[in-house]
Parts: structure tokens; C-alpha cells; sequence
């Protein structure tokens, strides 16, 4: 009678157990998040639904051998072995961020918080959940892109405030100079060895007043007259300026513009200015990596129609296969009076210019770059700016 009432007790012990661990498992499976458990060497012992959902491998998988850290990118998988061997030591718990890998090979980011499992008084073992945290890492991205692109908006405005302050402050003096030298020079015989002196003076005035004209620019985007223009219209005019220097440099030159893209309202002088100085830089570029020809030294420019958030944009792009950007730099090129040339090579001020051009279009300017490899400029422009058309005769515009 004793050994049936053990049996049967043991059966009950076993039934009670086997109703735990079900609900352990529907309760696991429940949740929105991986849940695990592994022995004292890492390995898989148990996981749950989402686990198995979130990683791509099946539950079989996972408890033929699979370790913990087999869940891991390879950099981050010494990290999580030492936090494990921690954990199992200390007997108290852990978390921290780790890149996760699929089984298809794709990396996200995951939140893992791990415990000891304790039976009579040891550790045997560990329990933990993974958390994706993709979602919150891209707003996170997102938030700090935001708040870069604000600050270097509010730079550049103060900068722009300033630029334009300092330039007409310089602007009175520089005419006195080049007044008093042209004087200077009317004065003086045509034999007289001091019309070299005279004419480096002007030369060089002319020069300080060409920087205080971009600095002008640069302040406060001139207001020259707007109207519906084609794309292709806009291109050609910088492109007939270069062809020859490029043609000179045995640089290949791509010009992709569909002719049926749409017509957009714009200040069309300045928007030519963009484009020189966008292909004028990759220009440069790709002299400094190619001295000779070479079948990547060539320059693609581009245009397409896109549409962001239900209305219609121009984008632009132009291409060289350089030596790309830096990324010490990257965060400058904006930067007035930033450059990475010689000082003979320019003032820096290009990209400030045609950044300030393209905002002040409603339209946004990046760049994508791989050192090395070349960069791409993009400049979106919207095809309905909101400008209203200035007519001819200086009148009433319309919509």
C-alpha cells in the first residue's frame, strides 16, 4: 500500500510539474518579447515563441547546441561570454545592448537582461529576455540627424549675419582702393615700370572684391527674378563653361536629364550656379586621385522626378568616383570658408553658397560619400516652390 501511494503521489508531483511547465509556456509564449534559458555553458535550454519569430531559427535549432552567444554578431560575442561568465559568478543580473543576427545574416539591435537561475543555492544556469530595439534606435538616429541639421542651420545663419556684416564694412574701403589705383595708373606714362605695381594692386582689390560678393551672396541669397524653367535648360548653360576645362582633364562627362521632367519655378541663375560649383568640385576630385586618364575619372550628372510625401521633387545628382569625403570633415562642408584645397584653389565658400541656394528654393542638398570609392551630391528641389511669378515689368505677380 505505501509503494502505491508513493507511485501515485510521484504521478501527481509529475502531473502538477508537466501543468507548470505548460503554463510556463504559454505565459513565455504570450509575450511580445525572446525569452531563454541556458545551462551552465551557455547553451539553449529553452525559448519562446517570439524568440524563435525574432531570429528566424526554429526551436529545434536553438536546443541542438545553440549557444547564446551564437545569437550575437561575432564582435559583440567576447563581450556577452564575459558578461555570462559574470553572471554565473557574482549570481546577481545583467543587462546591456548587443547587436543580434538572424539566420538570414541580418544584424539588429537588442536589449538582453540576464539572471542566474539558482537550485540549491548555486547557479545552474541562466534565464534572460531579448528585446528588439530597432524601432527605438531608429528614432533615436532620427532625432539626433534632426538635431544636427538644426544646429548647422542655426550656424549657418548666425555666420550668414556675420558674413554679411563683415562684407559691407569691407566692401567702402576695397572701392577706395581700387579707385585710388586706377587713378594711379591713368597718372602714370605707358613706360612707367610702376603701371606693374598699379595693375597688381587692381588685380588684387578685384580679387578681395569678387570674396565680398560671395560673402554678400552667402548672407543673404540675391533675389534675381523667378520662372518656370526646364531642367535640362538650367544644366546647359554651366555645362558649355566646363566641357572644354573636363575634355582638358580627360575627365568623361554623363548627362542623363530626361527632357519630359516637369518645369519648376526657380531663380535659374542660381540654381546654374549650384550645378558649377557641385561638378567644379568633383572636378578636383577626381584630379587629385586620377593625374592621367582613366576610365573612372568621369562625372554623372543626373536628374529624376520623385515624390516625397504627395508632392512631386526634382532631384539632381552629381557623381565622381574621387577619393570621397572624409569623415573627419563630412560635418563641415557646409561651413563657410571650410576647405580642404590649397588656398590658392578658392575661398571655401562653394558649398555654403549653394546650400544656402537650395534651401532658400525649399529644397534640401546631401550627399552621400565612401572614401575611396567617390560621392554623390543630391540637390531635391520642389516642383511647386509656392513663389509667386514675378512679371516682366516689375508689376503685380501671380499665382
Amino acid at each position: 500500500m505505501a509503494i502505491y501511494d508513493d507511485v501515485t503521489e510521484r504521478m501527481e508531483t509529475l502531473e502538477s510539474l508537466r501543468e507548470s511547465e505548460a503554463k510556463y509556456r504559454e505565459l513565455a509564449d504570450s509575450l511580445p518579447i525572446a525569452v531563454y534559458e541556458a545551462d551552465l555553458e551557455g547553451r539553449m535550454t529553452f525559448i519562446n515563441r517570439t524568440g524563435v519569430e525574432l531570429s528566424g531559427y526554429s526551436e529545434s535549432e536553438f536546443l541542438s547546441g545553440f549557444s547564446v552567444s551564437d545569437f550575437l554578431v561575432e564582435s559583440d560575442r567576447p563581450r556577452a561570454a564575459s558578461t555570462i561568465g559574470r553572471i554565473l559568478a557574482s549570481g546577481k543580473p545583467s543587462s546591456g545592448e548587443y547587436s543580434a543576427r538572424r539566420k538570414d545574416g541580418t544584424a539588429f539591435p537588442v536589449h538582453v537582461v540576464s539572471t542566474p537561475v539558482i537550485k540549491e543555492g548555486r547557479p545552474a544556469g541562466l534565464r534572460g529576455i531579448v528585446i528588439d530595439i530597432s524601432e527605438r534606435k531608429r528614432a533615436e538616429d532620427e532625432k539626433r540627424s534632426w538635431e544636427a541639421a538644426l544646429r548647422q542651420q542655426q550656424k549657418l545663419e548666425s555666420i550668414g549675419t556675420l558674413a554679411g556684416g563683415v562684407a559691407h564694412e569691407i566692401n567702402n574701403p576695397i572701392n577706395g582702393i581700387m579707385n585710388y589705383a586706377q587713378l594711379i595708373l591713368d597718372s602714370l606714362t605707358a613706360e612707367s615700370p610702376l603701371r606693374v605695381h598699379a595693375k597688381e594692386i587692381l588685380r588684387e582689390t578685384d580679387r578681395v572684391a569678387n570674396i565680398v560678393g560671395s560673402l554678400l551672396t552667402f548672407a543673404r541669397q540675391d533675389k534675381q527674378a523667378h520662372s518656370p524653367a526646364a531642367i535640362g535648360d538650367i544644366v546647359e548653360s554651366p555645362l558649355r563653361l566646363v566641357r572644354t576645362v573636363l575634355r582638358r582633364d580627360q575627365i568623361i562627362l554623363e548627362v542623363n536629364i530626361p527632357p519630359d521632367l516637369p518645369r519648376i519655378k526657380c531663380r535659374s541663375q542660381q540654381i546654374q550656379q549650384v550645378v558649377m560649383n557641385l561638378i567644379t568640385n568633383a572636378r578636383d576630385a577626381l584630379n587629385e586621385r586620377f593625374p592621367g586618364a582613366d576610365d573612372d575619372k568621369r562625372i554623372v550628372l543626373r536628374a529624376s522626378e520623385c515624390e516625397r510625401d504627395g508632392h512631386r521633387w526634382i532631384r539632381m545628382t552629381v557623381e565622381d568616383h574621387g577619393a570621397g569625403i572624409p569623415e573627419a570633415v563630412r560635418d563641415r562642408i557646409f561651413e563657410p570658408f571650410f576647405t580642404t584645397k590649397p588656398r590658392d584653389h578658392g575661398t571655401g565658400l562653394g558649398l555654403s553658397i549653394s546650400h544656402g541656394i537650395v534651401r532658400d528654393h525649399h529644397g534640401e542638398m546631401h550627399f552621400e560619400t565612401e572614401v575611396g570609392r567617390g560621392t554623390r551630391f543630391h540637390v531635391d528641389l520642389p516642383e511647386e516652390i509656392g513663389w509667386a511669378l514675378e512679371p516682366p515689368d516689375g508689376g503685380p505677380g501671380r499665382a
